[in-house]
């Protein structure tokens, strides 16, 4: 594991470049999508696109945005390093926040989804057998925030940047995964992956700075008495 208690903001983005440089070509590559469609013109050439192979890897790809990766994440974490499961809580419940309580219940509630918007425009999209539709809270994507939030913390704990590439992809496969299960428009899922970049960002270095000394958090279940 890294030791980057001590890291200014700059530090922590340099030394995560195998991870920053597939973000910011996944989001700037997005905004440029954006601002070519429209948001129903946008979604349905991305639909238009689709296989049976596609259909099925992106059903399950789309599980690494759940929540519950967060709980994985933490009771794993227990095992390896306790700051790894704090980080991780506190980061699974400011997305939280920020999500469900904020964007989707306060702000943005009635925003429809695509199925919502199409379905109204009597506009038929491909949509995948055993997947469930929803039609409002559309913006913005839970599970894009909550995949780059998660990936993008366990890429500045990995040693490896060929793990941090890797974290990167499974988060950029989780976002756009609702995009082509028509659960979101690219709108909501680009929004929402800056969200959970940020919100792990500032976690990882504001806890880095407040726990700096604290050699409990560096130690695990398998090591504590030692």
């Amino acid at each position: 594991m890294q030791k980057t208690y001590t890291m200014t903001l700059k530090q922590i983005l340099v030394e995560n470049k195998y991870f920053i440089m597939p973000f910011l070509i996944a989001i700037l590559g997005g905004a440029f999508f954006m601002s070519a469609y429209s948001l129903n013109d946008g979604h349905l050439l991305i639909n238009q696109y689709h296989n049976s192979f596609f259909d099925t890897f992106f059903r399950y790809v789309t599980h690494l945005g759940d929540g519950i990766m967060f709980g994985v994440v933490i009771i794993i974490g227990l095992f390896v390093r306790f700051r790894i499961s704090l980080y991780s809580a506190v980061v699974g419940i400011l997305t939280l926040i920020i999500i469900s309580f904020i964007s989707k219940e306060l702000l943005f509630h009635d925003w429809p989804r695509p199925a919502n918007v199409f379905g109204k425009l009597d506009i038929s999209l491909h949509y995948i057998e055993g997947v469930r539709n929803h039609m409002i809270s559309t913006f913005p994507s839970g599970h894009s925030t909550t995949a780059f939030g998660l990936y993008t913390l366990l890429a500045f704990f990995c040693k490896k940047n060929i793990g941090k590439f890797l974290l990167a992809i499974f988060a950029i496969l989780a976002a756009f995964s609702r995009v082509y299960l028509s659960q979101h428009f690219v709108r909501d899922t680009v929004v929402g992956s800056i969200i959970g970049f940020a919100v792990a960002l500032l976690v990882f270095y504001y806890f880095n700075k407040i726990f700096k000394e604290n050699k409990i958090l560096d130690k695990s279940l398998l090591n504590f008495r030692k």
